[in-house]
């Protein structure tokens, strides 16, 4: 035999008890006869057994029953619990569980079957890690910012705090069966946003527009950072409503500042105008935004173009429902918004499906100012835009067309 090693079975088994004690972890090996076979001293302490009941050829019935009758299983009948336990570790199948002892110590408990019968276990105090999980909970819970975790996968929602179904008028349960996919107004800016995700550790502070659960929309302030959670690839999200400050600051910037052109993204604004005009359309008819991808930022008068949107969607409403009326018809309308660039020109199109008009008589309606937002929107698109309005009408509708400068 080597120099060193144990010479008999007895030197093995002592130098193997040895070495357990030196584990954080209790731990102990019962025989395909459910007795103790193995242990070390930590798993005495961590489970509190009185060292005359802990010893080789200690039946694994004889612990349960201890526990029960001290109250570890909690509250009900000793009997049942101690034969439900018992017929559980016949089975000798791999188990891990969490077991909350009476005094609040919190016990992971792991067990594998052996090839030759009986099953090893360890028992862990996860007491410190579950409280600071829960301390970090509360952190989360309290925070005013909605936050979720999303899988990278499928984009389902593994976890949300309060504030996120609040914010996303979802229940606390309820916004579990979404995807973060269904939170965003427009897909491509969803998918630009978790595209950066794979150049960049964390996209912080970008502005777009969100969906609640009743389908509004609403301005959101946004931070991604991709990670893992439990195991899996996902993305950890943080988002604000900050509609108000955002009016508030335009507000600001009209009663203080001369007017410029800023460049803009067209999808907010044609989101913005559907969410402003929701009242007129939600019962009318159907809007459908066709966005090009790749389209750059337009330079314009935000709140200008915004009343020029707001306007015509109103008016499409209006004709549709002339046309319901006329048809006695209660089939939805539908208004589309389109925007695309051709030959350096914006070109942006409000499309509906109403009663047809005369090109004159639309024409004249287009440069009156005569509507809700008080706007001519000839002189808006022309004077203020250096753009260009087109009208057509036909019986299947009417289509206004405006090219915009890049």
């Amino acid at each position: 035999m080597a120099e060193g090693l144990p010479s008999s079975k007895q030197e093995l088994l002592n130098l193997t008890q040895e070495a357990l004690g030196h584990l954080a972890q209790g731990f102990t090996v019962f025989t395909e006869d459910l007795k103790l076979a193995l242990f070390n001293q930590k798993f005495v302490e961590l489970l509190e057994f009185p060292s005359d009941l802990i010893h080789e050829g200690t039946a694994f019935l004889d612990l349960i029953r201890h526990n029960a009758e001290r109250g570890e299983y909690g509250e009900g009948d000793i009997e049942q619990q101690i034969q439900s336990r018992f017929e559980m570790a016949k089975k000798f199948e791999a188990h891990s569980f969490q077991r909350t002892r009476p005094d609040g110590t919190v016990i992971q408990i792991d067990g594998s079957p052996l090839p030759g019968g009986g099953f090893v276990t360890t028992y862990t105090d996860i007491t410190e890690k579950i409280k600071s999980a829960e301390f970090l909970r509360s952190i989360v819970e309290a925070s005013p910012a909605g936050f979720v975790v999303s899988r990278a996968s499928d984009g389902h929602i593994a976890f949300s705090n309060g504030r996120a179904a609040d914010i996303l008028r979802y229940g606390p349960t309820e916004i579990l069966d979404e995807k973060i996919h269904n939170f965003f107004a427009i897909r491509e800016e969803r998918n630009r946003l978790f595209e950066r995700t794979t150049q960049e550790d964390e996209i912080r502070d970008v502005e777009l527009q969100l969906r609640r659960k009743d389908g509004s929309f609403f301005d959101g302030l946004v931070t991604v950072q991709p990670t893992e959670f439990q195991g899996s690839p996902c993305y950890f999200s943080w988002f604000n409503d900050v509609s108000a400050m955002t009016e508030a600051w335009a507000k600001i910037g009209d009663s203080f500042a001369l007017p410029k052109k800023t460049p803009y993204n067209i999808n907010t604004l044609f989101m913005k105008a559907v969410e402003k005009t929701r009242p007129a359309w939600c019962k009318t008819a159907h809007i459908e935004v066709e966005i090009d991808e790749d389209l750059p930022h337009l330079p314009c008068y935000p709140s200008d173009l915004l009343a020029v949107f707001s306007t015509l969607i109103v008016r499409s409403c209006g004709a549709i429902g002339n046309r319901q009326t006329i048809d006695r018809s209660t089939q939805m309308g539908k208004v589309q918004l389109k925007a695309q660039v051709a030959d350096s020109e914006f070109k942006l199109q409000v499309v509906d499906s109403g009663i047809q008009t005369s090109v004159e008589a639309l024409q004249k309606a287009l440069n009156s100012e005569e509507n809700e937002e008080e706007i001519s929107i000839e002189k808006t698109v022309a004077n203020l835009h250096d753009g260009s309005l087109s009208v057509s009408s036909d019986p299947s509708g009417s289509s206004v067309t405006m090219l915009l400068p890049l």
